[in-house]
């Protein structure tokens, strides 16, 4: 019976409901039940009995609902609203905020333990979390974050970067025509610009780099040293391979000058003009060395006798030209003076041609080339190009198919590119000094011979002039004709 009377109700209440909906209301209606519905096809609002009056469901101006402006909906009371939470910290808060004491934000959400919230000031837009904040674009092309730019090409691109071409890095900061760009790769950090870089320390003005150990402090640079003996002090060298060179220095307490168009050296500073100065101190201290003794002369000279002197021209011909060359080839004096040769990693121009095509990918830092022909290039190998606009770059092989292959960690887009050779772990210098040397002891053995030459000779006129003057006094005197 009361299952009954309870689909009888039912039945009953959603006639009126249906009824309702098309009434019509005025303002004379007497007396409805409190908290009647009715849809009011006046004000097209949806309106209920409070006791006294019919009150819009919809109606922000009573500071009691959400009212609707065209096709939007909104809420202008002094409230907030919640999601998933009942007390609301936030105007608009999604699940509770927990302990993190995150209120009064504009928009907020937690999960209950963490949370994060958006403010906006006159002055600031804030974002603030309880954890670590993680941007995952997952664009297909790109994926990448962008700050005053519609299409980032970087990871994190902050303004344009113009015509510089700087794309595929981590970081770029840009101004529409200029860009710096930061970028990480397996073995080193790169720093980018199309302008001049400027650091600027405060405080002592100190600045330090550890394990390269490159510091300034009190108006001094240390390279490979973090103290500086002067306003620049540079520690270690490396091997300069065969270079264009003069040279002036001590040697065997005596001062050396020379040059040559292809020597070696261990050199500190590489300048690719002029260095101006007062003048130029050469340290050669007998107190620094551990002298073993005079070279013997009479081997040197067989030595410099068994150096070969060859006539040749060098295969990078659009460096050299077809200019002619009379020296030594460094495997030839390997043989008979070895401790005149060092062995280096360098570059030889064993491919040294354009390539066919090229293609980059900035999103993987690859290009692909491909040549007219096999060059028997392995994966592994380093490679010399010379880009159009950023001269001299190399680059690892990662993949190899036919008369293509891909390197890795590629900045630079290009359409062409000249693939100049393979970086090799052998590559032979000769040291023109240690040979000028050597030629120095020849000569001094020379002179040495020279000078017993002279002697003995000098001995030997004394010897005929006196067995001249012998002769002649056993010779009968023969008498002055008058």
């Amino acid at each position: 019976m009361k299952k009954t009377s309870l689909l009888i109700a039912i039945f009953l209440l959603v006639n009126q409901l249906v009824y309702a909906q098309s009434v019509t209301l005025a303002t004379t209606t007497a007396n409805p039940t409190k908290g009647t519905v009715v849809y009011n096809n006046s004000t097209n609002q949806l309106q209920y009995w409070n006791g006294s009056a019919w009150i819009p469901v919809t109606n922000a101006a009573s500071g009691t609902g959400w009212a609707q402006s065209g096709n939007n909906i909104y809420k202008s009371n002094t409230g907030s609203v919640g999601i998933g939470v009942t007390n609301p910290a936030n105007l608009l808060q999604i699940n509770s905020i927990g302990s993190t004491g995150y209120s009064g934000n504009q928009f907020a959400i937690g999960n209950g333990t963490h949370a994060m919230g958006i403010s906006q000031t006159d002055t600031l837009t804030s974002l603030k979390s309880s954890t670590n904040i993680a941007l995952m674009p997952q664009n297909g092309e790109y994926g990448n974050v962008g700050i005053n730019v519609a299409k980032p090409y970087n990871r994190l691109q902050i303004g344009s970067v113009g015509s510089t071409y700087l794309y595929g890095y981590d970081l770029v900061i840009g101004n529409g025509t200029s860009a710096a760009a930061f970028y990480q790769s397996s073995t080193a950090f790169n720093l980018y610009s199309s302008t001049k870089i400027v650091l600027k320390p405060n405080g002592d003005g100190s600045l330090s780099i550890s394990d390269g150990v490159v510091s300034t402090t009190g108006n001094r640079v240390g390279i490979s040293t973090s103290t500086p003996r002067g306003p620049l002090d540079v520690k270690g060298s490396t091997n300069s391979g065969n270079v264009k060179m003069a040279f002036y220095r001590e040697y065997n307490a005596q001062p050396v000058t020379g040059g040559s168009n292809s020597a070696n050296a261990s050199i500190s500073i590489y300048a690719q003009e002029s260095v101006l100065g007062s003048q130029f101190i050469a340290v050669s201290d007998a107190r620094i060395k551990n002298i073993v003794g005079i070279s013997n002369q009479i081997k040197d000279l067989e030595t410099v006798k068994s150096l070969q002197i060859t006539d040749y021209t060098l295969k990078d011909h659009l460096q050299y030209g077809n200019k002619s060359f009379k020296k030594v080839i460094a495997q030839q004096v390997e043989e008979v003076y070895p401790q005149a040769i060092t062995k280096i990693t360098d570059v030889v121009p064993d491919i040294y041609t354009m390539t066919e095509t090229v293609v980059f990918d900035h999103e993987n830092k690859t290009l692909i080339c491909t040549l007219a022909k096999s060059y028997d290039v392995k994966v592994g190998e380093k490679l010399q190009f010379v880009h159009p606009s950023e001269g001299i770059i190399k680059a690892e092989i990662i993949e190899v198919s036919g008369n293509s292959f891909t390197v890795k960690d590629w900045q630079y887009p290009t359409d062409k590119i000249f693939v100049y050779g393979r970086e090799v772990n052998d590559f032979r210098s000769v040291d023109y000094e240690a040979i000028s040397m050597l030629g120095i002891s020849a000569i001094q053995q020379l002179a040495k011979e020279n000078e017993e030459l002279k002697a003995k000779l000098e001995q030997v006129k004394s010897d005929f002039s006196a067995r001249l003057e012998a002769i002649e006094a056993q010779l009968p005197k023969i008498p002055t004709v008058k």
